[in-house]
């Protein structure tokens, strides 16, 4: 008897709730887009306020230059500027001779620094596979073979 009772009580519960989850989602929907509309009309009369505003305030002052407003280039570069941007052991002008990256240290990819490249090796630091073998110059060192040639490497 006890457990029928709370069956009925359960499936009374629930039929509350349904009911209530189905008016709150179907019925409220006006009042909540009535209240977003008059929002958006809120908004707009203060978003209008404001430009009105703005245009007030360049009509009184028409004497604004917009150079003020650019950021200043220094008057000088740094000296670190012209150094050696990428820390690869190449000064930014050895860099634009040899037509390397000053901003990539291993300019073409292969593993090895530009600077390593021109002075241990002797390798292209703009060509990954500087004899053309098909094997990329930092894994011919890695393995021993001549990165500019055939045979080992010396």
């Amino acid at each position: 008897m006890h457990t029928v009772r709370n069956i009925i009580a359960i499936i009374i519960f629930i039929t509350l709730i349904v009911f209530g989850v189905f008016y709150i989602f179907f019925f409220n929907k006006e009042e909540i887009t009535n209240d977003t509309t008059q929002l958006d009309q809120t908004t707009n009369i203060v978003d209008q306020n404001n430009v009105q505003d703005i245009k007030n305030i360049i009509d009184e002052n028409q004497n604004i230059n917009l150079d003020d407003f650019k950021p200043s280039s220094p008057k000088e570069e740094p000296v670190w500027y012209n150094m050696d941007k990428d820390n690869d052991g190449l000064s930014d002008e050895d860099e634009e001779k040899f037509n390397t990256d000053i901003w990539e240290p291993d300019t073409d990819g292969d593993g090895i620094n530009d600077n390593v490249e021109i002075e241990k090796y002797g390798t292209d630091p703009t060509n990954p596979d500087t004899d053309g073998d098909g094997y990329r110059d930092g894994i011919e060192i890695i393995n021993g073979y001549n990165p500019v040639g055939d045979g080992a490497l010396q």
